[in-house]
């Protein structure tokens, strides 16, 4: 059961190829005669983000299992690039309207409604762990955020 991302904007916004040879950010427009995403979302044009991991999976903050077998808390280095990868679509995206859309779900599941919903900041993205729920639609801005979000890095971060 894979995340699917969403970037929902009011205008056409370009596309990122998947390099099927080193995976990474990527973005693709949905266009096909039913999208349910457009039941929860107020914008018009609907995108696809996927991350080193094909699907939106790795933009969540979660750990690995090292060559030992040995779960390790921290993100691996794709990780932290693909959400840099999605925080800068964001913030180009922004450069044209007040505020984008991201609606997070399980893949398939598109047509459930958000159970949570909340506003962040692109950079939020790439600091807060709370970010990349199942059933969640997000309000993408630079203003009015909500107080407190993504005020404290990332262990990994931190880490180095």
């Amino acid at each position: 059961m894979c995340l699917a991302v969403y970037i929902a904007s009011d205008h056409a916004l370009p596309t990122v190829a998947r390099d099927q040879d080193q995976p990474a950010f990527h973005v693709e427009e949905v266009v096909y005669p039913y999208n349910p995403v457009l039941l929860h979302v107020t914008k018009p044009f609907v995108y696809s983000a996927g991350s080193c991991g094909g699907c939106g999976c790795a933009f969540q903050f979660d750990g690995f299992y090292n060559d030992e077998g040995e779960y390790e808390a921290r993100d691996l280095p794709e990780q932290v690039a693909s959400r840099r990868g999605l925080t800068d679509f964001l913030s180009a995206a922004l450069q044209h309207q007040a505020e984008v859309e991201v609606f997070t779900c399980c893949s398939g599941s598109e047509s459930f409604p958000p159970k949570h919903r909340r506003r962040a900041r692109p950079a939020d993205f790439i600091l807060d762990r709370t970010l990349f729920r199942f059933e969640e639609l997000v309000v993408v801005s630079e203003q009015d955020v909500e107080p407190g979000a993504a005020d404290v890095q990332t262990a990994s971060e931190n880490k180095g």
